[in-house]
């Protein structure tokens, strides 16, 4: 089977799942696989405003660094409480990841070095491990003494 079509009938139905009116979230959620369709999962997840979960699965279960960004990127907004907390979403899905996965510390830090900026600092640096090396801190604290 080609995979074409079905990467197209999925982006649409992403597209709709992201912006479409006339169907209830939640009870889309309740329907869809824990294990299968998992996109389409953190796009019903987006539109509930459960980002950290959405975020989960992009950085987690699909290993999609990009993908975890990208999303960051579209719905980053710093006057609005409820979005700009998204780059510390993906902060604590990197360092305290949920189900006892192991912390992904060098994406955490590296999302910390490139995007402190949008994010509160301290509750960012409350995230970070306590045994983490201050060598592997010392591109954080030069990027905070240069703002």
């Amino acid at each position: 089977a080609d995979p074409g079509p079905v990467a197209e009938l999925r982006g649409r139905l992403r597209r709709l799942l992201e912006t479409g009116e006339g169907y209830g979230p939640e009870r889309v959620l309740a329907k869809l696989p824990l294990v299968d369709l998992l996109e389409e999962r953190a796009a019903v997840l987006a539109r509930l405003g459960q980002h950290q979960a959405a975020l989960g699965i992009y950085a987690q279960r699909l290993g999609d660094a990009r993908a975890a960004l990208d999303y960051c990127e579209r719905r980053y907004r710093p006057d609005d409480p409820a979005s700009k907390q998204v780059y510390l979403d993906l902060l604590r899905v990197y360092l305290q990841p949920p189900d006892g996965a192991a912390p992904m510390t060098m994406q955490g830090l590296g999302l910390l070095s490139r995007y402190m900026d949008r994010m509160e600092p301290a509750a960012a640096l409350d995230l970070v491990p306590q045994d983490t090396g201050l060598r592997a801190l010392g591109g954080l604290f030069e990027g905070l003494l240069r703002r």
